[in-house]
């Protein structure tokens, strides 16, 4: 493997063994508006929404911020510490109203967002997009959830018309128009009925707009439609490939975010114009427009804000958030936004990021989405079909993936490298990701995490999706798990069999990764990494949340120092580390039973 990773730097590839100072990841992108100061955490902030007293904002760990414009930000209680993925205010500037994961639905009544009220949705369904129109409120999510109020108090549930998860909703032309991520678009006049269609060839729709008498979608692949009445679309030309997360209307203007830090604007939906160049490696999410003010969020806490379109400036985060850890006996690296592969420093001698020393970063500092240990290889996966490795975990190689999806998680089985992400996609390597190639079969839903255990290889991913594979090559879907359409966040194994976590605290295990069982967690919140240990299993997530099993079935919490979302865990030998973002790091030396601060 070592003549292998060195042939491929000898063939006029790049290789990665350096970065600058993470206060280099500001974004300042000429004009003279003052930076973002005040809140500087690195949760994802998943959507923002213009509101009479400026802007709000929300994210993970129930992070909600608010700013008059969109430089000065301040961090108001939310009365949850669920991710909260859409937010939107009513049409007369009375109402705030957010919505996330496990159906949570917060209100705000004052101008001030003072006191959150946590209102019943009746579904533990992730909401990921909420809309008024004509007085009536309605929410969309997972596996075609719909959900209408008049009052916010009292929530209907209408059936689904779609298996696809909807991403977002607007309202205009007296209709309600809801985007989804097989490509979908449903609309009803009322919130009840609801008649769904899909244009051809259209793939994951995120947003969705209305403004100037159209209805405005974008999706992956820098799709761009527009409509009239939202049942008929036409295709525009983007300009870019890069996924476009996020579309709002504003001041006579369509504005577009996406991956790379992509910002497009259009005054007619028809022809679009670039905004931002850079290739920043920053995943921006939703736009909003107040005023003379826009405003795009995203990934690492990301704010920026313009008065004119053409001048941006803001912050990434001093601090970029990390989202994958992997350790061995010598080293704990982490990965995450902007690219940045990290390693826990306990000396504190080149500390750069917190606990954490920059060790590299990938080309275009496209987002990481984890790194794993193979054997002598350290494998690091993320946007755009980005494969590194490395011998030494200190220099990165690229490796051609031939993919541009997403990628999520790798793991091998036998003498096999195996590579899973978005829309399906699975990636093999049988000389240490020299070569990949593309499994077909896999379905369409994304894939966020991978494990080989006993039984072979299984996949996990949205909506509870599920594959398994004796050698990685050849696919099946499991009939049938447990999961109640939550989505899988991680799979872990051990020479016994497999434990995959996810959202509202699902916990499904294993021993052939065919027939699952689903285990009572003891918590709402998503878990979004598990790991097997020596004695047993741990799985961490929302709001701080430790979680550990002897024996996968029956479960306990673990006191945990801090109330930041975990995000990913490792293990070596009797070292144990997760992640929750650059300033949180926290360690086990005591196979999980107690927990400090790394570093």
């Amino acid at each position: 493997m070592v003549g292998v990773l060195i042939a491929v730097a000898g063939c006029g590839k790049d290789v990665v063994g350096s970065v600058s100072s993470p206060d280099s990841q500001a974004l300042a992108v000429g004009g003279s508006l003052p930076p973002v100061s005040g809140w500087a955490g690195t949760d994802l902030l998943w959507d923002v929404a213009a509101s009479p007293q400026g802007f709000v904002a929300v994210g993970n760990s129930g992070v909600v911020l608010q700013s008059s414009d969109g430089s000065e930000w301040m961090q108001r209680p939310a009365g949850t510490a669920q991710t909260l993925r859409a937010v939107a205010t009513a049409a007369d500037g009375e109402k705030t109203v957010a919505v996330g994961a496990g159906g949570i639905i917060v209100t705000w009544g004052e101008s001030g967002l003072g006191s959150p009220v946590e209102r019943r949705s009746g579904t533990d369904r992730p909401l990921l997009g909420i809309a008024q129109g004509a007085g009536r409120w309605v929410a969309v999510g997972g596996v075609g959830t719909v959900l209408w109020s008049d009052d916010l108090e009292v929530w209907n549930s209408e059936p689904a018309t779609t298996t696809g998860d909807y991403f977002a909703v607007d309202y205009g032309a007296g209709r309600f128009v809801a985007v989804a991520d097989d490509g979908s678009v449903s609309t009803s006049t009322d919130g009840e009925v609801w008649t769904t269609n899909r244009p051809e060839g259209t793939p994951w729709l995120w947003d969705v707009a209305f403004g100037d008498g159209q209805f405005v979608a974008t999706g992956s692949g820098g799709t761009v439609l527009r409509s009239e009445d939202g049942q008929t679309w036409a295709r525009a030309d983007s300009g870019t490939s890069q996924a476009l997360r996020g579309v709002t209307y504003a001041n006579q203007e369509f504005v577009a975010t996406g991956s790379d830090g992509v910002i497009l604007a259009s005054t007619d939906a028809v022809t679009w114009r670039s905004l931002r160049d850079s290739d920043t490696g920053i995943e921006l999410w939703r736009p909003a427009g107040n005023g003379p003010r826009w405003v795009a969020v995203g990934a690492g806490g990301t704010r920026l804000v313009s008065a004119d379109l053409d001048s941006w400036s803001g912050s990434a985060s001093t601090e970029p958030a990390l989202y994958g850890v992997a350790a061995d006996a010598n080293r704990v690296l982490a990965v995450g936004v902007g690219g940045l592969i990290a390693e826990l420093d306990a000396s504190g001698s080149r500390r750069a990021v917190g606990p954490w020393s920059a060790v590299a970063q990938a080309p275009g500092n496209r987002e990481l989405r984890s790194v794993s240990k193979h054997g002598d290889l350290w494998l690091a996966v993320g946007a755009g079909g980005t494969i590194l490795g490395s011998l030494d975990g200190v220099t990165f190689v690229p490796l051609t993936s031939g993919s541009g999806a997403e990628l999520w998680a790798s793991t091998q089985i036998s003498d096999r490298l195996v590579v899973v992400g978005a829309g399906g996609t699975v990636l093999t390597s049988t000389n240490a990701g020299l070569a990949w190639e593309a499994v077909p079969d896999t379905g369409t839903a994304t894939f966020f995490s991978v494990s080989a255990g006993p039984a072979g290889v299984v996949a996990v991913g949205v909506d509870g999706v599920m594959f398994r594979s004796d050698d990685g090559v050849t696919w099946e879907a499991v009939d049938s798990p447990p999961a109640d359409g939550d989505t899988l966040r991680s799979i872990a194994a051990n020479s016994f069999g497999y434990v995959a976590v996810g959202a509202r605290g699902a916990v499904l295990t294993s021993t052939d990764g065919r027939t699952w069982t689903r285990r009572r967690s003891g918590t709402d919140f998503t878990l979004r990494a598990v790991v097997a240990t020596a004695t047993g299993w741990l799985a961490v997530g929302g709001g701080g949340t430790i979680l550990g099993s002897g024996d996968g079935v029956a479960w306990s919490v673990i006191p945990s120092p801090t109330q930041e979302e975990l995000f990913a865990m490792a293990t070596a030998d009797s070292r144990i580390v997760a992640v929750a973002g650059t300033e949180q790091a926290l360690q086990s030396t005591d196979g999980g039973r107690s927990w400090k601060a790394a570093g």
